[in-house]
């Protein structure tokens, strides 16, 4: 057990390098089998002004050795809860023959300088056994774990994943409240469904990127086996598991070399003062600047095959979810048209059904928060195209 403390560090990748001026970042692998994912930065000087550019514009492409390309794509992504944009260029290297050696080619717009990486053939990915999940005693925690078998000559991997999951608001909406030019106009009441909406904010969905690098090793273990590790966690509070979630793992091997240059570029990025750190300007990694060999590129860039794993999570079945804010927002209001602006404003209230009382028919109103799903940070448009119930 003792050998499994070393296996894996994980850390998002914007690192703090002291004594560096302004560098280039390309970060990534060449996957064959899958889509490759270039991400292309500056690690900004710590004096650098807050507003400076930190992802240049770049011609992105994957050679093989007989000369054919696979050109990447730019492509915009929203990494994590709090959507946080990303650019990340992807080549579809899913039938790249293996039996090939491959490079990385970059071409930063901005200057006009070129990079590259060394041809290199195709490593073997690890085989992943199992994805599966522990519930901590409180139950307010939930760790994805993973399980894997490496290759024989294979001791080093490195792996990215995706989470998707579609969550519900509490009420289910029969109408829609249409603001007015401004606050003194009266709201307008509609009922779904709506043209450019469909029947209302009731599901939603929202995915994140993993935003950084996560290394492993077998090196030290009895067996080239890894079981159970944890690598990603979901609080119960959160929304991921309000309804269904599906974790999408690629994995994949790195040579040595690589494995120990990312794993120093963590103790440098995440203890810069650590008396042993290795120094940042003796860091070379596998990138080159054709025009200039002596500019400094962080980064490495490795060749391999993809192993792919999904598993769905259905809080139906776990009942992990905990509706706290869902139950201290809910609760609906009678609320009579002249102060429908009241509640749309001010209380930040949206109509849910029309119902009725003593005094006739009235509207019904609940907190934004139980009634537009949009408001926890997901959308309709995210829903994947091959989800599971689709029919939504």
């Amino acid at each position: 057990m003792a050998g499994m403390l070393a296996y894996s560090c994980t850390y998002p990748f914007t690192p703090e390098i002291p004594d560096l001026e302004e560098r280039l970042v390309i970060e990534g692998d060449i996957l064959i089998g899958a889509k490759t994912r270039i991400n292309v930065s500056y690690l900004m000087a710590l004096d650098a002004p807050k507003d400076s550019e930190t992802q240049p514009s770049a011609t992105v492409y994957v050679e093989d050795s007989k000369g054919n390309t696979y050109p990447a794509v730019r492509t915009v992504e929203y990494v994590g809860v709090h959507n946080k944009e990303k650019v990340v260029y992807i080549a579809d290297t899913k039938d790249a023959p293996e039996d090939l050696e491959y490079r990385l080619v970059v071409r930063n717009n901005e200057n006009g300088r070129r990079y590259s990486t060394p041809f290199q053939p195709v490593q073997q990915a690890p085989v992943i056994d199992s994805l599966s999940y522990m519930i901590n005693a409180p139950r307010t925690e939930l760790d994805i774990t993973i399980s894997l078998t490496s290759p024989e000559n294979q001791k080093y991997y490195r792996w990215t994943f995706t989470e998707e999951w579609e969550y519900n608001s509490v009420y289910y909406a029969d109408v829609y409240a249409v603001p007015g030019r401004t606050t003194e106009e009266p709201v307008e009441i509609i009922n779904f469904p709506i043209e450019g909406i469909g029947e209302n904010y009731y599901h939603c969905w929202n995915n994140s990127v993993s935003d950084g690098i996560l290394l492993g090793t077998v090196e030290g273990l009895t067996s080239n086996k890894l079981v159970n590790h944890k690598f990603a966690k979901i609080k119960s509070t959160e929304t991921k598991l309000n309804y269904i979630y599906r974790m999408t793992v690629t994995l994949q091997s790195i040579s040595q070399a690589g494995y120990e240059y990312w794993s120093n570029l963590d103790i440098i990025s995440n203890n810069p003062g650590q008396l042993d750190a290795p120094n940042p300007s003796e860091m070379v990694g596998n990138i080159v600047c054709d025009d200039d060999p002596k500019e400094y590129v962080i980064g490495f860039i490795n060749v391999s095959g993809t192993s792919v794993a999904r598993r769905y999570l259905f809080n139906d079945d776990i009942s992990f979810y905990d509706g706290t804010e869902d139950r201290e927002l809910s609760g609906l209001e009678e609320v009579q048209p002249d102060r429908y602006n009241e509640f749309y404003y001010d209380s930040y209230y949206r109509p849910v059904y029309w119902g009725y009382s003593i005094a006739g028919r009235v509207l019904m109103w609940g907190h934004a928060r139980c009634v537009d799903c949009r408001l926890k940070g997901g959308s309709k448009e995210k829903r994947p195209d091959d989800w599971i119930n689709n029919d939504r």
